[in-house]
């Protein structure tokens, strides 16, 4: 027996780990690593638009807009048929196309693309009206329309000085000129006779605003002033007269 005032302790037991053999013949497994899928982001790339300021000659700042990206791709819509049981009502979308109106350019009947385009005031050889004689009567003056539609003339006038010489002429009413079209107006119809040394041609609108006037200084016998181009602005002497005709060189 133990001794009186000492204690006993007993004794703690570690039991030792026993190794077991794998199976003769058989590999032991070693576990494979498992591959895990890493989601890949692609970086987005955002079109930044740059303003560069610039500045007016008055000194304002002006801004000038970069180019906006156009996308390549337009996206398609597809169309799907579905089949549906007879009976069963069927709501679809009402698409309605608006067409594209042009517009048709309207032509201007401005009387100023009226104007006068060749004037002989001086006959002698010539009987240019064609009444077997040669007079004043032959003198003639060839208004043009430059405009695309027709253009009603009636209640123009005619006349030379303003005040002076001969009496001032009235197109009759319905006289139309059409459209890059000549009036050819003899003195035998006009009873203006203009002077064979220096005279005006005044084309007057029906309310007496004066359209157009072609000064002369001097004149050739059965030699005719005349635009260069029909319904331009510069005159010459030089080119053949062409009564109700375009004029040419």
């Amino acid at each position: 027996s133990p001794s009186p005032g000492l204690v006993w302790d007993e004794p703690t037991v570690t039991p030792t780990p026993t190794i077991t053999p794998s199976p003769s013949g058989t590999p032991p497994v070693t576990p494979s690593p498992t591959a895990t899928a890493t989601k890949t982001t692609t970086p987005t790339m955002s079109a930044t638009v740059t303003i560069t300021p610039a500045v007016s000659p008055t000194g304002q700042p002006m801004v000038t807009p970069s180019p906006t990206a156009t996308p390549l791709s337009t996206p398609t819509a597809t169309a799907t048929m579905t089949a549906v049981s007879r009976g069963t009502r069927v709501f679809l979308p009402l698409i309605m196309c608006q067409p594209t109106l042009t517009p048709t350019p309207t032509a201007t009947s401005d009387p100023h693309l009226v104007g006068l385009n060749e004037i002989l005031p001086k006959p002698r050889a010539i009987d240019w009206n064609g009444d077997g004689k040669v007079d004043s009567d032959d003198e003639w003056v060839e208004l043009y329309n430059a405009a695309l539609t027709p253009i009603n003339v009636s209640g123009w006038a005619l006349d030379d000085e303003a005040d002076a010489g001969s009496q001032i002429y009235f197109l009759p009413a319905g006289t139309i000129i059409a459209p890059h079209g000549f009036l050819l107006l003899f003195g035998r119809e006009t009873g203006i006779n203009f002077a064979n040394t220096k005279d005006v041609v005044r084309l007057l609108y029906r309310d007496g605003t004066l359209l157009e006037e072609y000064r002369y200084y001097a004149t050739w016998a059965d030699r005719s002033f005349s635009k260069m181009v029909d319904g331009g602005q510069t005159w010459t002497i030089w080119y053949p007269p062409s009564p109700g005709l375009p004029n040419q060189p």
